[in-house]
């Protein structure tokens, strides 16, 4: 009588662990999958400031080939300034003094000793003088004008820089928030795993689709996925096929492989669900076909 009362006692504590587990484990997938929703709304935001920096790169790069265009304008502006003064040099100081013999000769005109001829070619000098001071005039406003364009856009630029910077700075702390999101999808990806066994470590059926699901698999699949993890391992994360080196839930060989996907790879069924996921997809192209080929050869 007492021994069948102890077997009673120990298949409720054993029922009520399960359901515990079950529980557990329908919580943290619920907060996984929130915490995939977060890091796609993350991802998406990043993608929208990335192309509105490439749209403002883009501004920048037209304002710096504006600005070297301008710039080159000036230049070319200044040498032939600088050329028209050497020429003019010399032809100012003759005309200056001419201008001055000029003031002189009307100070001591007399008609019957100077020929009026000479003060009609002073006048034309002096009316030379004054179109080339107004060429000169105009060149001065052009490159005051120029000089004008390039400060407005330097103006614009310095504009962008901040604008862009602030982007950078929203971008900076998207990419912070998701690698936040991803840390702490993994912490709970990490949790499912060790809530999955059961003591015997064999994972129950509840745990099973937690499992499953924290590894990305579809729905769809589970019963292709089960039929052959059932077989290969029994759901026990830690089997070891005494006569080679296959590990784990479904059997790598070696037991290492499963490394690409975690480096908790030998206790932690989620993350070797993840590579038995890749391993599956990546050779027979789903897992429909992977259980195929297992129906006709009994291995994969």
């Amino acid at each position: 009588m007492k021994k069948k009362l102890l077997t009673l006692v120990m298949l409720l504590v054993f029922s009520l662990e399960i359901t515990i587990y079950a529980s557990d484990v329908s919580s943290l997938t619920a907060e996984q999958k929130e915490v995939k929703e977060q890091i796609s709304d993350a991802t998406d935001k990043i993608m929208e400031y990335e192309d509105d920096i490439a749209e403002i790169n883009d501004k920048i790069d037209e304002n710096d080939a504006k600005i070297k265009e301008l710039e080159e304008n000036k230049k070319t502006n200044e040498q032939a300034i600088k050329e028209s003064r050497e020429e003019l040099d010399p032809t100012l100081i003759m005309m200056q003094k001419m201008n001055n013999t000029n003031m002189l000769a009307t100070y001591f005109y007399d008609e019957n000793s100077l020929d009026n001829n000479y003060f009609l070619k002073l006048e034309n000098i002096n009316t030379m003088f004054e179109s080339v001071s107004g060429d000169m005039k105009v060149f001065i406003e052009e490159i005051e004008s120029m000089q004008k364009d390039i400060d407005e856009v330097n103006k614009l630029k310095k504009q962008n820089k901040k604008e862009l910077e602030k982007l950078n700075d929203k971008l900076a702390k998207q990419e912070e928030l998701e690698t936040s999101l991803k840390q702490e999808l993994a912490d709970i990806e990490e949790e499912i795993g060790k809530v999955a066994l059961t003591s015997s470590g064999s994972a129950s059926s509840s745990n099973k689709d937690a499992i499953m699901s924290a590894a990305g698999i579809s729905s769809s699949d589970y019963q292709y996925v089960d039929y052959i993890i059932s077989k290969e391992s029994g759901w026990n994360s830690t089997a070891a096929n005494p006569m080679s080196s296959a590990y784990g839930l479904c059997q790598s060989l070696p037991g290492s492989k499963m490394a690409s996907a975690g480096s908790d790879w030998a206790t932690n069924p989620v993350t070797q669900m993840k590579w038995c996921n890749s391993y599956a997809v990546s050779r027979y192209g789903s897992w429909a076909g992977a259980y195929n080929f297992w129906i006709s050869n009994h291995w994969w």
